[in-house]
């Protein structure tokens, strides 16, 4: 099988790829409607609910290929430079976030923008949906909820 794709790291980034965006059509997460409404919303509390919505969707469907990915880069260099392209990536879509919701008066004053990016980082990332739905059975919708009401309290005014 690994030979069909290019090996290992190919399959990996494939699985990652379509789990990301929840389906195989070559459209970018910014470039999706959800997203483009998104930065067009003018309510930072909407931005910010349905931003944090969509990344617990996404980290639902990644929340077992990215833990495969992080063991995988353990042993495998081309895995390791995978992982890293991902973190570039949520690190890019974090800041693009926080950029918006600063732009609509969303930002705590005293919160920079790379401070609030780490944050939502973190909150994008799927090991907290793998760790609290996977492992200790909490519903999406609980843990949905429960990233909206962190972020909120974290990043709003």
């Amino acid at each position: 099988m690994f030979t069909s794709v290019g090996g290992k790291a190919a399959v990996l980034k494939l699985a990652f790829d379509w789990a990301l965006a929840g389906d195989d059509e070559p459209i970018a997460i910014a470039d999706r409607p959800a997203v483009r409404r998104m930065m067009h919303e003018k309510d930072p509390t909407v931005v910010l609910a349905e931003w944090m919505a969509m990344n617990a969707a996404i980290a639902g469907r990644l929340a077992v290929i990215h833990h495969v990915l992080v063991v995988a880069a353990d042993a495998d260099s081309e895995a390791a430079a995978l992982l890293a392209t991902v973190e570039g990536h949520r690190t890019r879509g974090a800041r693009a976030f926080v950029t918006r919701l600063k732009a609509v008066g969303g930002l705590q004053p005293a919160l920079d923008v790379e401070r609030a990016t780490a944050i939502v980082e973190v909150l994008m990332d799927p090991m907290p949906y793998r760790r609290l739905v996977t492992l200790h059975g909490w519903s999406h919708a609980e843990y949905t909820d429960y990233i909206q009401r962190t972020a909120a309290a974290a990043l709003l005014p």
